[in-house]
């Protein structure tokens, strides 16, 4: 009797069948090339195309207020593919250490205005640069970015002019040279202006300090600075300032000046570039799948 001859092994493909269909029937052609445009563009986008958005409290030591100091609690945007303004939408609360009882400081884990019990502002302007030095409100200096955010849609805030010295009307070195006075009339207007090194990153928080009796600690943060000329900072016809008397040669008007500021990554925001990328994409994808449907 003859034994029958077992066959070998059939050997599958390192490529599933549907995947190498005929091109002539059409159907998954289209389907390959949506998906590796998608994958293309997905893989081409640029990391620095993402803005990361970070927390800020920025604080103010106040010796005349204690424990109560003037300080900014906010978040914004940094994208350091954006040198010119790697600030953008800056917001916040600013305290008014004047309005507190003088029994309970600020207490991050509760919030602003919680537990203080004193009045907070909400800064939501973050003006756009104009074309004088006097309607500059975001520049780099001191190995980072200052940016400044106004409690009005405007950034007049003290007088522009006092006993003949004149300023622009808002910067920290404006309003000490017409010796702090508000406006007339007065425009009820406040501001924080902060500072963010060009080495902030979501892995390299930042946690800086100054020391305005030994005048230590982080060059960047002595320049920053806050005023308040609403009516729970108004002191007569002078506002609420802190400043570094190293700095702008006077420190703020009850004696303010910077004491710490700590800044921490909160999540990744792609730019509307990337944004404009990803749904021509998928848009694409999308006619070529129902292309495909149809055929």
């Amino acid at each position: 009797m003859k034994r029958s001859k077992i066959p070998s092994p059939v050997k599958k493909p390192l490529i599933a069948p549907q995947m190498i269909a005929p091109a002539s029937k059409g159907k998954f052609v289209p389907a390959l090339l949506a998906g590796g445009m998608f994958l293309a563009i997905n893989a081409s986008l640029p990391v620095q195309a993402q803005a990361t958005t970070y927390d800020i409290t920025l604080t103010f030591n106040e010796p005349m207020t204690q424990p109560e100091n003037s300080i900014f609690v906010g978040s914004f945007n940094y994208n350091a593919a954006n040198p010119s303004y790697p600030v953008t939408g800056l917001s916040g609360q600013l305290s008014e250490a004047m309005t507190g009882p003088g029994t309970t400081p600020y207490n991050p884990s509760t919030g602003p205005g919680v537990s203080d019990g004193m009045t907070w502002l909400s800064l939501n302007n973050q003006l756009p640069n104009g074309g004088t030095a006097q309607t500059t409100y975001e520049w780099q200096a001191n190995g980072g970015t200052y940016a400044t955010v106004f409690l009005q849609n405007y950034s007049s805030t003290f007088a522009t002019s006092y006993n003949g010295a004149t300023g622009d009307g808002w910067s920290p070195q404006g309003g000490i040279a017409v010796d702090r006075k508000a406006p007339s009339p007065n425009n009820g207007n406040a501001y924080a202006l902060i500072f963010v090194p060009n080495d902030l990153s979501s892995a390299n928080p930042v946690d800086l300090v100054w020391n305005e009796g030994t005048g230590t600690g982080s060059q960047g943060l002595e320049y920053t600075a806050y005023a308040d000329y609403t009516s729970g900072g108004l002191m007569g016809s002078v506002g609420m300032t802190g400043t570094s008397a190293l700095a702008y040669g006077a420190a703020g008007t009850m004696y303010g000046s910077p004491l710490s500021e700590t800044i921490s990554a909160v999540s990744s925001v792609p730019e509307p570039s990337t944004w404009g990328l990803l749904v021509g994409a998928t848009g694409m994808l999308g006619l070529l799948i129902g292309r495909k449907q149809k055929s």
